[in-house]
């Protein structure tokens, strides 16, 4: 016997007290996870990428437009045929038609930022909650029978063998909780970023509208 008669019902009691909120944890990530293929999250995400290329896409493509048609205008005052390719290397509109190209380019990767960060969220929430039922299943399976084990009722182990089971337990508990600890942190990550554009853009745009 390694753990004191005494201590058996504390020990029980943590365990369980470990196992009922982990569960409960676990059970709300699975929820979140499942809320972002709810319509109304599927609806606000489209809302919101429709709302950044209202804002940065669609100026960006009417400077480009505006650009093609005044060129284009020239070239005719001019008697030559315009080509859109020119604007590449005439060195008269080449550095801004570049600068033009990048900001498109960027409106374009801040959208598909955006879109991976709110995959990123549901496959996060999904993975976390995995990880929480994980360890409560951990500590169910594992820890009850071991601190079985560890009594006086029982004799398959030595004492040695129980301190080196307990030891292995609590290094498996604590690589779990630093598993969670990170998907948890990976998680408020992606809901921050998520949060800082619907506040720039989707808020905006509705008290626009």
């Amino acid at each position: 016997m390694i753990v004191p008669t005494e201590l058996m019902p504390l020990i029980a009691g943590i365990l369980t007290l470990l196992i009922v909120p982990t569960i409960a944890f676990g059970h709300r990530c699975a929820d979140k996870s499942a809320k972002q293929d709810e319509k109304t999250k599927i609806d606000e995400h489209n809302e919101n990428r429709v709302a950044m290329r209202s804002k940065n896409t669609i100026p960006v493509l009417d400077k480009i437009w505006r650009l093609f048609v005044e060129t284009d205008q020239k070239k005719r005052d001019e008697k030559a045929k315009f080509e859109s390719d020119v604007l590449l290397y005439d060195t008269q509109h080449r550095q801004y038609f570049n600068k033009l190209l990048n900001d498109l380019e960027r409106t374009f990767r801040d959208s598909a930022n955006v879109r991976r960060t709110w995959g990123d969220v549901r496959s996060q929430y999904g993975r976390l909650g995995n990880t929480l039922y994980g360890f409560a299943m951990i500590i169910a399976l594992v820890g009850f029978p071991l601190l079985f084990l560890s009594s006086k009722f029982a004799t398959l182990l030595t004492p040695l063998q129980c301190y080196s089971l307990w030891i292995l337990f609590v290094i498996v508990a604590i690589a779990f909780l630093g598993l969670i600890l990170y998907l948890r942190g990976k998680v408020m990550y992606s809901l921050k970023v998520y949060k800082k554009s619907k506040d720039q853009y989707l808020v905006d745009e509705l008290r626009v509208s």
